[in-house]
């Protein structure tokens, strides 16, 4: 199975600005005036300035979701926070094959994610923390959710007339072959009973209608 250049990927994604409409929906992100839990990144051990800024806007977008939960711009803010949320480190953290558990700050701004929305907010927007993933992996994740639900556009896109659209979205479904297999191998063909079909996950989706364009 030939590996997936991502590098790649993503730029031939943004050819094609699937992505645009959902970075948009974070493009306003300001800093929280609610909540005090972000001081903590201000002195001692946990000390990080980077780390303290995301944590008040990723507690200003919470704050905002929860005015109106279920506004279609806030539906889609909620599925796509997690990825937003690790692009943002990737940002400010160099080693991106580092393990999630090793970058002690993740745990404490989902943790505080956490007990903001218990104390206080009534809508929870996911964000996982699984220690043994790292950075590189969130963004092949993040590039795959965008294939998922870019989905009817990419089709749309493969029967224009117009050669130019054509071409750029050859590039794209070729880059992204490696990595439609890798996830299929992966979530789509683990075991399980005969009566049992598995759905993938929240970024792969192992759905006869989503099958690779």
């Amino acid at each position: 199975m030939s590996k997936t250049d991502v590098t790649k990927l993503e730029t031939e994604s943004k050819k094609l600005e699937l992505s645009k409409a959902y970075d948009a929906l974070f493009s306003n992100a300001s800093t929280s005036k609610t909540y005090t839990e972000c001081k903590v990144f201000e002195s001692g051990e946990k000390k990080h300035d980077d780390a303290k800024k995301l944590c008040n806007k990723l507690l200003y977008i919470l704050e905002n979701i929860a005015k109106n939960p279920k506004t279609t711009d806030n539906v889609k803010r909620c599925s796509y926070l997690r990825y937003w949320f690790y692009d943002q480190i990737r940002g400010i953290h160099n080693d991106h094959s580092k393990k999630i558990g090793e970058i002690s700050f993740i745990k404490e701004l989902t943790d505080i994610r956490k007990n903001v929305y218990k104390n206080e907010l009534k809508n929870m927007c996911e964000i996982p923390y699984d220690k043994d993933v790292n950075l590189d992996e969130w963004r092949k994740r993040k590039l795959s959710y965008i294939y998922f639900k870019s989905h009817d556009n990419i089709k749309n896109i493969s029967i224009s007339t117009k050669k130019t659209e054509c071409d750029k979205h050859l590039a794209y479904v070729d880059s992204f072959t490696p990595l439609y297999k890798e996830y299929y191998e992966k979530h789509c063909r683990s075991g399980g009973f005969l009566w049992f079909s598995p759905v993938g996950t929240d970024y792969f989706r192992c759905i006869s209608s989503y099958e690779h364009i």
